[in-house]
């Protein structure tokens, strides 16, 4: 649909549209400003992003987005991959899960915010991945699926989870090193897992 026009900076979403393909905008990474028709029921533009009004799903982000609108549930797949100029988001309560690649090759995100209460669930594959200026990130206590979400991101080295060891480790499939392993490298990672009731340190 629009996808790898990179140049792409202010789509509109006409009144008519009522349906967009998978990653419709992937590779769309200039986007500046969103908008949607009046009398669209089918979408909302809200906060520079673009959301599915059925299911309370963010399709599409921009770098100037800042926080993602209350009610989102599912920061959908890509939605804001490889966004270079994006520097920090925060993330509302509502929000379930978030996205295989959502934020991957951000690689200005340095701050990411989960509001309080949140009641997120799932961090699905590469979800952070290539996030190079993230240094440090905290991860609600209700999360219950990490994945592979935060390889190839050289400057993470703590991820506070707010539960405990042993719900990190189910998380993780018992698994605590694979949310950063390099595949290249099995085994290793250089962040330190910090929990409520003590660390997974790095190796």
């Amino acid at each position: 649909f629009f996808s790898l026009f990179m140049t792409l900076y202010t789509p509109f979403i006409e009144k008519t549209l009522k349906k967009l393909g998978y990653n419709s905008f992937i590779a769309c990474t200039g986007i500046t400003k969103l908008s949607v028709a009046s009398g669209n029921s089918a979408f909302r533009a809200e906060n520079n992003c673009l959301i599915s009004a059925s299911d309370n799903r963010l399709i599409l982000g921009a770098a100037n987005a800042g926080r993602i609108p209350d009610g989102v549930i599912i920061i959908d797949n890509h939605s804001f991959a490889g966004i270079e100029r994006l520097e920090k988001i925060i993330i509302p309560a509502s929000v379930k899960t978030i996205g295989a690649g959502a934020f991957m090759n951000c690689k200005s995100l340095n701050d990411v915010e989960f509001e309080a209460n949140s009641k997120l669930l799932n961090i699905e594959n590469n979800a952070f991945s290539g996030c190079h200026s993230l240094n440090e990130i905290t991860i609600p206590a209700s999360v219950k699926s990490i994945l592979n979400s935060f390889i190839y991101c050289p400057s993470l080295k703590t991820l506070k989870f707010e539960g405990t060891m042993a719900e990190f480790s189910a998380a993780t499939g018992g698994n605590v090193k694979f949310p950063f392993e390099n595949p290249l490298y099995p085994g290793k990672v250089s962040c330190t897992v910090i929990c409520s009731d003590g660390n997974y340190p790095a190796n």
